[in-house]
């Protein structure tokens, strides 16, 4: 389904966003079988006119009406100074000035995520932390 949907596609804002809903899909698939079926009885067309709708709104962006990405502990949004970065444990992201902050609460070796309160072991400063790739793809491709 995902694959008919991604060759249907004719540029690439729709194909990534007919990969969005793959990645989508394969994420609900392992927790709750029941809506993947859902997921995959729409049919492509349906999904590709709705898309085209979004994005061709007046003022709306180029990915439709999608929020900016922002840090989850300041709130200000990611730039290529202000770089999004992966907490390991948990999954969340926040800028990397954040994350030297909240390892120099702790002696630079560990950190508290500010979503979940997960502790993520960093044993130096933020850059340890494994960079947000797909903020800062979906960030390029949006300017």
């Amino acid at each position: 389904m995902c694959s008919a949907l991604a060759l249907r596609a004719n540029n690439s804002k729709l194909k990534l966003w007919s990969f969005i809903f793959a990645c989508v899909g394969l994420t609900v698939t392992g927790f709750a079988p029941r809506i993947a079926v859902f997921i995959w009885e729409i049919p492509p067309q349906l999904i590709i006119l709705r898309l085209k709708r979004v994005t061709s709104r007046p003022g709306s962006t180029r990915f439709g009406s999608v929020c900016k990405f922002k840090c989850d502990d300041c709130f200000l949004e990611y730039t290529d100074i202000l770089i999004p970065r992966v907490l390991k444990d948990c999954g969340h992201t926040i800028c990397e000035d954040c994350a030297d902050e909240l390892l120099a609460e702790n002696y630079q070796r560990h950190l508290r995520c500010p979503v979940c309160n997960k502790v993520t072991l960093v044993y130096g400063t933020g850059k340890m932390l494994p960079r947000n790739y797909v903020i800062t793809d979906l960030m390029a491709m949006a300017n």
